[in-house]
């Protein structure tokens, strides 16, 4: 499954409910986030691919206690998209015309972890991937 912002809806098809964290994995030459999740009771694993990746916000606290189980994923409200854009429009020392092309259509893809922590990617597309165990 390829989740672009033009069928951001399919995000709602995606399960990843109680799948625990077994790999996170960034690329910064190849701008792609890859992250692995696994649930043993369904027997099946995911991937995740970020494409084009332009930042990860990650908050990693334990307001519910400890845990990496994933609770879901949803987009994100473009808030931390808003401010890149504000950034690379105030910054003339580098060239971000990727980010500030209204043609680029970057969304934000944030899961949620059942320990109270969260993870913000803003890219272009996510392909997810199911694996048998």
């Amino acid at each position: 499954m390829r989740i672009t912002s033009q069928n951001l809806n399919e995000i709602k098809g995606l399960y990843l409910h109680d799948f625990t964290f077994s790999g996170f994995h960034y690329d910064y030459d190849q701008g792609k986030v890859k992250l692995k999740g696994e649930n043993l009771y369904l027997r099946k694993g995911m991937e995740l691919e970020f494409e084009n990746v332009i930042g990860i916000h990650m908050q990693a606290c334990g307001f519910w206690g400890g845990g990496n189980s994933i609770l879901g994923i949803y987009p994100g409200d473009g808030q931390l998209l808003a401010r890149y854009r504000e950034t690379a429009q105030n910054n003339k020392n580098f060239d971000f015309a990727d980010l500030i092309d209204p043609e680029n259509e970057f969304i934000e893809f944030e899961i949620e972890i059942n320990s109270g922590g969260n993870l913000l990617v803003v890219c272009e597309a996510l392909h997810a991937e199911e694996f048998p165990l």
